[in-house]
């Protein structure tokens, strides 16, 4: 075992085997300053963990002491003075020592860095009020205030968690021992100021109750219930403080406001009526306080929003609209009324009010919250959609400002929150069409926290833009990273994408093989146990999943022509589960592939006779009767591929996902078949719409569009238009000249007493 092995268990956490290490090294180097060093720390480690408070004590003494013989055998062991100086500031278990503290303090302040200072001047104020020395704690707790605005000028979110910090820590000191609550209520002013967003905050929420500073406490409410989650005990008492501060002081708007926010967001503890009555309550309190307070916007916010979440739209639009007469007026009042007059009137208004309110955390919640209002129609879920894209972006730009442009205030102090509304936005303008966009927004978030969501919604923005290389980096990072954290649900749906994009997007089958592979040692190692764990609707929707990835295996090619041993798979894999609409799906393009065209149409019909097709598989449908329609052309049923190609195209009218190279394609085709049944007329028409798409588009020529027009001469022959039909060729010699035939036409086709 060496030096750096002993270090390895400390970085895994494993601290008693680091313990042993160390200690096992130290009987053949016993004056071994890292490795003196390193048992020291390990004990440290431990008594982080104890079983007791005595073996805590024994444990950190015995650290302090392990810290001192490593600095006896190198005094300029920089680790082992940092935490010896450390453990004896900070530790109630080290006493007696207060000199050598201060000796080791001073040492470190004289030779640390300018970040390093300010660490070791927070635990000389904590060794400072140990020995009750207040004033010199917060004479401390000051100039770090003021060092770090120094040594983070251009990072606010650096000097505001460190003034925030400092802050709350000299509001505890006059508030517990110096008895200065009104000195206390300015320093926690100024750490909500740096920092809103911290849980400790409600011991402040509680003496500015009880000091009756309303204003402070009404602004600490507004954000401790996102902060705390949840009402606990310690927030239960600061809401039960806050009614009897109504009931004491009902003429105070600050305390008026402060209650109707805690009645609005847990209504359960603030009102004493049953929960179908707590609606009628919230109404007649916003009416009330409307009458008494007119001059504060709030409380038409509260009331619209009251009759807003019962779907009483119309008796919510007055209250809405002076709420959104103010100056600067709150989002959520904003986004309520566009979807109040949305609901009342069927449209979205073409415009709203702008607001330079500034609470980041407001916008992304408002848009948030928003994104679940239901819409009834494509055209009104665009209008939303530009709506809560206003609203994301109105957050965005308020958190850039503060995190990435030395801007802002520290309302914006909130990493996760900001991540977050990245990827929120980020679906937004993916809902909107613009990849792009939302590709640079996830990447945003995801550097600032790294959750899995967002590289898997960027893997799948990815894909919409035609970026099918960066889609399988992102999920193959989701699994490397984040993939022992996944259900089985969520691992089995990104090896399918995975599979699908390799396969079906980049037709590379090796790829794709490769994470079938992968994904069957996962299954077959514990996620199959897994699965058989589950409640019968979970258990049905993984396996769907992993029917999907297991028939998949059917389309990727070997290394040698495997065809018929992949048909035999799939054909055993229905003997199993006859209902699986892939398997059939899947196997029809395989029949298709090894020439059997009865067996393909057969596979088709039954895929097609498995239920009725939802949004997610339409597409499925569109390829399955293009599949049965070029089986049924190659048996000579032109009848039956004509009807297919109708079908075919309805459904591609009603994809979603359809674009301009699908009714192209399409169209193309349709007229190719219609030139087989001798329908000239049909063959002219088809062949016409995809050429029309063409040229619509721009699109460069290629074989395939100069193929079609070609076909179109010949239609226009047929129907006796030569004129027409050399139109058609002279134009392929010109766009496509390197097609083989089209040259050659012209010279048949034109008439001999042609002189020119």
């Amino acid at each position: 075992m060496t030096i750096k092995d002993i270090e390895s268990l400390l970085e895994q956490g494993a601290y008693e085997a680091a313990l042993r290490a160390a200690e096992t090294y130290l009987e053949t180097h016993p004056a071994d300053a890292d490795a003196l060093y390193l048992k020291a720390r390990s004990l440290f480690e431990c008594s982080l963990r104890p079983d007791s408070e005595e073996q805590a004590a024994e444990l950190i003494n015995k650290a302090y002491e392990g810290f001192s013989e490593a600095l006896a055998a190198n005094s300029g062991h920089r680790e082992a003075l940092e935490y010896r100086a450390y453990t004896g500031a900070c530790s109630q278990y080290i006493t007696g020592r207060e000199d050598a503290v201060m000796a080791d303090l001073e040492r470190l302040l004289e030779s640390g860095d300018d970040v390093s200072r300010l660490r070791y001047m927070q635990w000389r104020s904590t060794a400072y009020l140990r020995d009750g020395l207040h004033d010199a704690a917060i004479a401390d707790l000051r100039t770090i205030i003021d060092m770090a605005g120094q040594t983070f000028p251009d990072e606010p979110a650096q000097r505001n968690e460190i003034a925030a910090g400092m802050w709350y820590n000299i509001g505890e000191i006059q508030q517990q021992h110096l008895a200065e609550p009104e000195a206390a209520l300015d320093s926690y002013r100024e750490a909500f100021r740096h920092s809103p967003y911290k849980r400790e905050y409600i011991t402040a929420a509680a003496l500015a109750l009880e000091m009756g500073a309303y204003e402070l406490a009404e602004q600490l409410m507004d954000v401790l219930p996102v902060v705390l989650g949840q009402v606990d005990d310690a927030f239960g008492s600061l809401l039960q403080q806050v009614k009897e501060a109504y009931a004491a002081h009902p003429d105070n708007p600050d305390v008026a406001v402060m209650y109707c926010k805690a009645t609005a967001g847990v209504p359960s503890v603030m009102f004493d009526v049953e929960e179908e009555d707590v609606v009628l309550e919230q109404i007649s309190l916003g009416k009330k306080m409307m009458q008494q307070f007119p001059e504060e916007k709030y409380f038409a916010q509260y009331t619209g929003k009251t009759f807003f979440e019962v779907q009483q739209f119309a008796e919510a639009m007055p209250y809405l609209e002076k709420a959104i007469a103010t100056d600067n007026p709150h989002p959520m009042a904003i986004a309520r009324w566009c979807y109040a007059k949305y609901k009342l009137e069927g449209a979205f208004p073409d415009n709203w009010p702008d607001s330079e309110y500034y609470f980041p955390y407001d916008w992304y919640l408002s848009a948030a919250v928003s994104s679940e209002w239901e819409t009834a129609s494509p055209a009104a879920r665009e209008q939303h959609l530009v709506l809560n894209k206003f609203l994301y972006a109105k957050a965005i730009a308020q958190y850039k400002a503060y995190w990435f442009e030395n801007g802002g205030n520290g309302t914006a102090h909130h990493m996760l929150h900001f991540s977050m509304c990245c990827m929120n936005y980020g679906l937004t303008l993916h809902d909107l069409g613009a990849y792009d966009a939302a590709i640079d927004i996830y990447t945003t978030g995801y550097n600032l926290v790294p959750f899995w969501e967002q590289l898997n919604a960027r893997a799948m923005a990815h894909c919409e833009a035609g970026q099918f290389e960066p889609a399988v980096t992102d999920l193959g990072e989701v699994l490397e990273k984040f993939g022992d954290g996944l259900d089985p649900y969520q691992a089995a749906s990104i090896y399918n994408r995975l599979i699908y994009i390799c396969g079906g997007n980049l037709h590379d089958h090796q790829r794709a093989l490769h994470w079938y592979e992968r994904f069957m040692e996962v299954y077959d190692s514990g996620m199959e146990a897994a699965i058989e764990q589950l409640p019968d609707d979970e258990r049905e929707r993984v396996t769907a999943v992993v029917n999907s990835i297991k028939t998949s295996r059917g389309l990727m090619k070997g290394e040698t022509d495997d065809l018929a041993a992949r048909i035999g798979m799939m054909e055993k894999h229905l003997e199993e589960f006859p209902d699986d609409a892939n398997a059939y799906f899947n196997l029809m393009q395989l029949y298709f592939q090894n020439g059997q065209y009865e067996h393909c149409a057969g596979s088709a019909t039954s895929r097609l006779s498995i239920g009725e097709p939802g949004p997610l598989d339409i597409e499925d449908y569109v390829k399955t009767y293009f599949f049965r329609a070029k089986a049924n052309r190659a048996l000579g049923h032109l009848q039956k591929t004509w009807d297919d190609l109708l079908q075919c195209e309805q459904f591609t009218e009603r994809n979603p996902a359809s674009v301009d190279y699908d009714f192209h394609f399409l169209h193309g085709y349709m007229g190719d078949v219609a030139m087989e049944r001798g329908d000239y007329p049909t063959a002219v028409e088809r062949l016409s719409k995809s050429m029309h798409i063409a040229t619509r588009n721009n699109w460069i020529w290629n074989e395939s569009i100069a193929g079609y027009c070609y076909l179109l001469a010949h239609a226009y022959k047929q129907e006796g238009r030569l004129k027409e039909a050399m139109q058609q060729l002279k134009l392929i010699i010109r766009k496509y000249p390197a097609h083989p035939m089209a040259a050659e036409k012209l010279k048949e086709w034109k008439p001999w007493w042609n002189l020119f």
